[in-house]
Order: structure tokens, then sequence, then C-alpha cells
């Protein structure tokens, strides 16, 4: 009995995996165009720093949760984890605003071109409940935009300021 004891305790994982340095599980080429479809939104970021620093409030909104990433190279990747990395500051002292790091599991999904890149961030833009989809006007202007690009890295580009559209 307390030799099944001691073996459980001994074999026991008593603290989660802790990743040991913040960043990603791939290495991407950036800028990196990040595509929430079920958040309705897109965002640009320019290196792995900007990638993988976030908030308690973000982390909490499932901000990661059905992420696609598609980097510079035209890789596109699905988020399946996001695990942050050394000690937050306790919510409760800035209501989690404090920026902090943490390690991006990504699983690479294919190449992407630069058609299919537009309609994946077309597939956003058209949802109705989207911010481009409650106008038509908006909606007309946004898929002009994204039509008008004629490489990735415009594409990308065009997709820093889409509220501009």
């Amino acid at each position: 009995m307390i030799l099944s004891l001691l073996a459980s305790l001994l074999s026991c994982k008593c603290a989660p995996d802790v990743p040991a340095e913040p960043g990603t599980s791939v290495e991407l080429t950036y800028p990196v165009l990040l595509i929430h479809s079920q958040q309705k939104t897109f965002r640009v970021r320019n290196n792995v720093t900007d990638l993988t620093t976030t908030n308690m409030v973000q982390m909490g909104s499932g901000d990661f949760e059905n992420l696609q990433i598609v980097d510079s190279g035209g890789a596109l990747y699905q988020v399946t984890k996001a695990t942050p990395v050394g000690k937050a500051r306790p919510w409760f002292l800035d209501m989690g605003t404090t920026p902090f790091r943490f390690r991006m599991e990504l699983k690479p999904l294919r190449k992407v071109t630069l058609e299919e890149t537009k309609r994946i961030v077309l597939g956003v833009v058209s949802q109705p409940d989207s911010y481009w989809g409650r106008d038509s006007d908006k909606s007309r202007a946004a898929v002009e935009k994204v039509q008008s690009a004629g490489t990735l890295a415009e594409l990308i580009e065009l997709c820093r300021e889409p509220y501009n559209w």
C-alpha cells in the first residue's frame, strides 16, 4: 500500500508543462496576418514579440481560439494552444491589462495562394454580423480593397487597418 502511494507520488505530474521561452512552435515569416473567423477580425503582427505578447483580458476572451495565421511566405497555420510564460501579474491589480508573453503552438495546415488568402479574408468580411457585413457600402468597399491586392504582401499591408476600408 505504502509502496503504491509512493510510486504514484513519484510518477505524478504535479505542475503543468510551462514553456521555457515565449515564441512559436514553428518559425514564421513576418509580417503575419491573423484571421479570427469567430470574432470576425484580422490583425497584422510584425515580429514574434508582437505576436506573442498579450494580456489577461485578451487571453481570457478566447483571442487565440479559432485563430489562423498566414505568414508572408504563404503558409497557413492553426493556433492549437497559447500558454503564458513566467508569472503573470494578478489580474485584480490592473483588471488584466498588464502585457505578458506566451508560447504559441501552431499546426501547419498548407501553403496558400494570394487568391485563397483573399477568399479566407472575404469569408470574414462577408459574415452578416461582421463589421463590414452590417453595412452594404462597407461590405462593398472591403471586397474592392481585398480584391485590389496584387500580392500577398500587399494584402497583408491592407489588413493592417481593415476598419478604414
